[in-house]
């Protein structure tokens, strides 16, 4: 018996269109698998879920603690910012001028890194992290540190 495989369909001398997995029928042809290849950062094989920066406001303070558990550095500087803005998959994390500080910090790639999988992991889409400053508007408070305080 002389059996023989093609793309995902196996094939013996008496029978020459043996499916391997039933599901995949449909005829057309497939593209290979990548293996050992990653998408390229900013990229998922499945299209991103719509996420919103009230969504992502709304885990911020424990997406903090829960990084603050292994660094607790990385729950300070977070804990200074707050998110702005989402800009596709790119999340921009506002800091008052007193904080200049703490956003130079989660511009460095070691603080920067780990911020952005754990967010990528809490709301299943890989995001980005920048920052910017942010001068305080009219009616905002801050504490005794400069922080600026949010609603009651």
């Amino acid at each position: 018996m002389n059996i023989t495989a093609q793309g995902t369909h196996v094939a013996a001398e008496t029978d020459l269109n043996l499916p391997l997995f039933p599901e995949e029928t449909s005829g057309q042809p497939t593209s290979p698998p990548m293996f050992g290849r990653r998408h390229p950062r900013g990229t998922s094989a499945s299209p991103p879920i719509p996420l919103s920066l009230a969504q992502v406001s709304a885990k911020w303070t424990r997406v903090a603690r829960r990084l603050g558990r292994h660094r607790p550095v990385l729950a300070l500087i977070l804990a200074a910012g707050l998110p702005v803005r989402l800009v596709e998959q790119t999340l921009i994390v506002g800091f008052s001028p007193h904080r200049r500080f703490q956003r130079e910090l989660l511009e460095v790639p070691d603080y920067r890194v780990p911020v952005e999988e754990e967010l990528s992991r809490t709301f299943g889409v890989p995001l980005a992290v920048t920052t910017v400053l942010q001068p305080m508007r009219s009616g905002q408070r801050r504490d005794h540190e400069g922080t600026i305080l949010r609603g009651r």
